[in-house]
């Protein structure tokens, strides 16, 4: 829309000393014509804007022209700036841009120095290690949607390798852990659920509106892990276990035995990621309870085994 554009304009040209034409069109996606026709009715609404000629040359607004920063402190906005800032590596997003701009401008040019050595003293940076490209284009394409509340098509593989291809409408993205998550509801099954962002091979948008339905992902969560689904896993834990283990869980679910040994009580949907998790700790875990799980990380070391001693 064009308003979202002027107060857009408006904030970068609040925040810098100058910008050129070329680059405001080039950020907006529109032609230079429309960029001075932008500017003109920016001057007409009563904010003084100068045009400088040259190589070096762009717009700004007149240097004494202010804008009231009372609203917000300087801890507030460096840590929604820290905040916005890890979002938007993931986004890049024009909108979340401005209002780092928006931000950036209320700052009192006296508190300037003392802003940037805050904006370094907490950094979230939310892209998870080894994030390729495909998937941040996924997230972004899911995340336009979800802002338009269009219906999306996907290609999705899940962990035991099935293909599937569904319609969906998407309503949140998750970061959890070091993994992205859509919720959405599922048209295919009729029903809620939460797909990872990683296995989406392919995302085709459709102009089809939907209205959001009244439902959170917090809600499916909670109701996953309350269902029959839950087990209640006991595990003996090495020393060497307890600094890893505590970063995911609660000293109350840790009970010290011995000297070097631990008891964790911990509850999770059966599904493969446990397994996987369990494998993980290696030598350092042993699994005391319930017995099939048990059998199942049995069967997977012997098959393990079998395969490393096949020579």
């Amino acid at each position: 829309m064009k308003i979202d554009r002027l107060l857009a304009i408006i904030v970068i040209l609040l925040n810098r000393d100058r910008i050129s034409a070329k680059e405001l069109a080039s950020k907006f996606e529109v032609n230079l014509r429309t960029i001075y026709r932008d500017i003109d009715s920016i001057n007409m609404a009563g904010i003084p804007i100068i045009s400088y000629p040259g190589n070096n040359g762009g717009f700004g607004i007149m240097e004494n022209f202010k804008i009231s920063h009372q609203l917000l402190s300087l801890s507030d906005m460096s840590s929604i700036l820290s905040a916005l800032s890890g979002i938007n590596r993931t986004l890049d997003n024009i909108e979340i841009e401005t209002a780092i701009e928006k931000i950036n401008t209320l700052v009192p040019e006296y508190h300037k120095q003392d802003f940037e050595e805050n904006k370094e003293q907490i950094v979230l940076d939310i892209n998870p290690w080894g994030m390729n490209s495909a998937v941040k284009n996924t997230i972004k394409t899911v995340h336009k949607a979800i802002i338009d509340r269009n219906k999306i098509t996907i290609g999705y593989i899940d962990s035991d390798g099935n293909k599937t291809e569904r319609t969906i409408e998407p309503m949140s993205l998750i970061l959890m852990g070091y993994s992205w998550y859509l919720f959405a509801y599922c048209l295919k099954k009729s029903d809620f659920r939460l797909f990872k962002v990683s296995r989406i091979r392919k995302v085709l948008c459709s102009n089809e509106f939907f209205k959001r339905k009244s439902a959170s992902y917090k809600d499916y969560l909670k109701s996953d892990m309350d269902s029959d689904n839950t087990i209640c896993i006991k595990l003996k834990i090495d020393s060497v276990l307890k600094n890893r283990m505590n970063e995911y869980f609660d000293d109350s679910q840790i009970e010290k035995i011995s000297n070097d040994k631990y008891i964790a009580t911990l509850s999770f949907p059966d599904d493969h990621w446990v397994t996987s998790f369990l494998l993980g700790l290696g030598e350092n875990a042993e699994i005391l309870e319930p017995d099939f799980l048990r059998n199942r990380i049995k069967d997977h070391i012997a098959k393990m085994n079998e395969k490393y001693n096949c020579e």
